[in-house]
């Protein structure tokens, strides 16, 4: 043991002592002799006492400083103890106190951990509380026959997309212009906040007169979809609905409901809370990247694909310009639209060219995997045609 060895140990003060005290007790041998053979001084010892008296007298001087040497190096030897003790007390103390500290973070951390967890779930069950809040009222018309019901949950979000998909191609028909997200924003919009009954307007400032002319095809095909009884949209069904023969739009699903009702009142509430819930795990210190990734990835398994393109769209048409900014890099380093493929979305987007992956691969990675992709699809991006690289 360290302690052990620092006991047996003699400092060089104790040494020294020793040696002295031994010099002394060997003096106390030779100075009998010494002094009655020679003079020193010119003082001569020769002729003393009894030989015991001369021994007795020359010799204890010596045994006596030696003596009190040696008890002095007792004294010195019980006080290193001493303080030898005292150092190894106050060690002991400070192991413990840090033995009590290292229990008491770790207990700390624990408790922050299932805090922080128990947190977590509650928010992916205000997640699910919301998809399952949301709703549209179907109407199926069949000869005589009526049925009405609402369609609550995620299955809407296939509607949503076709809707936003409708109201781009009015978007980039009216405003005739080469810019995407424009006509993105314009048709996100309509979806999120709805289209109501166009009123007898006038054009007071430039451009409002294509936005009057974009809201209102948007209710003629609303109100076409209505009267033909929410029969599936489709080319040549869509062109009756409108008073223009070049609008040819196809709709991926039957959407047996009043479209562009807007949705404000859920979307609005359900983008809130998953953004707070991406933010909430992104932003805390006591967890690793790898640790981030795989609780967002549980979040992420909660969304559906269709789910992930309106975040995707809500993103580009800049009602959620926070999701991934110089701040915040939710999609790229977090992948929370990693499940998006390329056919969910419309036409004039891909996401090779979004987010750049052909050339860009700065992306944060997971450490130790090999392959940590952006989008589920990057095992194939390298085999896209042409066409959609160019």
């Amino acid at each position: 043991m360290k302690e052990d060895k620092k006991v047996q140990e003699l400092d060089w003060i104790s040494k020294l002592l020793i040696l002295v005290a031994l010099l002394f007790v060997i003096l106390s041998f030779l100075m009998p002799y010494l002094l009655t053979q020679f003079s020193l001084f010119k003082i001569d010892l020769s002729e003393t006492g009894s030989i015991g008296d001369t021994i007795g007298g020359i010799m204890n001087p010596f045994v006596a400083i030696g003596g009190i040497i040696i008890t002095f190096l007792a004294f010195y030897m019980q006080f290193k103890a001493n303080h030898l003790q005292r150092e190894l007390f106050n060690e002991q103390i400070k192991k413990e106190k840090d033995q009590f500290r290292e229990e008491q973070n770790s207990q700390q951390a624990t408790f922050i951990n299932n805090q922080f967890e128990n947190q977590f779930y509650e928010m992916i069950k205000l997640h699910k509380d919301n998809v399952n809040d949301i709703f549209v009222n179907i109407i199926r018309i069949n000869k005589n026959n009526r049925a009405e019901y609402q369609l609550f949950g995620r299955k809407n979000f296939e509607f949503f997309v076709d809707e936003v998909e409708i109201a781009y191609k009015v978007a980039k028909y009216v405003y005739k212009t080469e810019n995407k997200y424009f006509h993105l924003e314009k048709a996100y919009s309509a979806v999120f906040h709805g289209i109501k009954f166009p009123k007898e307007r006038k054009a007071n400032k430039p451009g409002q007169e294509k936005y009057i002319r974009f809201t209102n095809i948007l209710f003629q095909i609303k109100k076409g979809h209505k009267i033909n009884g929410y029969k599936k949209l489709k080319l040549g069904g869509i062109m009756a609905y409108t008073e223009d023969e070049n609008l040819n739009i196809i709709p991926k699903n039957e959407l047996y409901y009043d479209i562009f009702d807007g949705y404000a009142s859920f979307l609005g509430h359900y983008y809130r809370q998953l953004f707070q819930t991406v933010k909430f795990v992104a932003q805390r210190e006591f967890l690793s990247y790898e640790e981030k990734r795989k609780y967002l990835r549980i979040l992420r398994a909660q969304l559906t694909n269709y789910e992930q393109v309106m975040l995707f769209y809500n993103w580009k048409a800049n009602f959620g310009s926070k999701w991934e900014n110089k701040e915040n890099k939710f999609f790229t380093d977090f992948r929370m639209i990693h499940n998006i493929y390329n056919d969910l979305l419309i036409s004039d987007f891909s996401m090779i060219k979004e987010f750049d992956l052909m050339t860009n691969n700065s992306y944060r990675k997971e450490s130790g995997r090999k392959n940590d992709a952006l989008f589920e699809f990057e095992d194939w991006k390298y085999s896209v045609s042409n066409k959609e690289l160019s």
